[in-house]
């Protein structure tokens, strides 16, 4: 019970890999005579969850009624979200780089306008 009631979901983890672990400590639990409804482990999930879930979360509790909420339709869900914020991270670190190189590359150029310029009034 004790891992049950400490159980965080690490930020550097996936919501799979949460789910994973989750479910040992369910299932470890199970087999000591232990059982939860959907209702209680879809509340202590939400509530494992990092920070950085803190709209999502809202917007579930905000938008379900977690009664009648299945504990797949929630891991589905976050992981899905999960996909997309993947995919708006990589992208914007990709618009980084790439702005990082436009920028370097215009420096060398700039770079090597100057060396040209002091070159040609050296000569003079």
């Amino acid at each position: 019970m004790y891992d049950f009631e400490l159980f965080r979901m690490e930020p550097s983890k996936t919501i799979d890999d949460m789910y994973t672990n989750f479910i040992d400590v369910v299932n470890n639990l199970r087999a000591l005579g232990k059982f939860f409804s959907d209702f209680e482990l879809i509340n202590k999930i939400l509530r494992s969850l990092p920070k950085r879930w803190d709209l999502k979360i809202t917007a579930i509790q905000e938008s379900k009624d977690l009664n009648f909420y299945s504990l797949e339709e929630l891991i589905g869900s976050l992981i899905t979200d999960e996909i997309g914020y993947t995919k708006v991270w990589n992208f914007k670190q990709k618009s980084t780089t790439s702005v990082i190189t436009q920028v370097t590359m215009t420096m060398m150029t700039l770079d090597s306008s100057l060396l040209n310029l002091i070159s040609s009034l050296n000569k003079n």
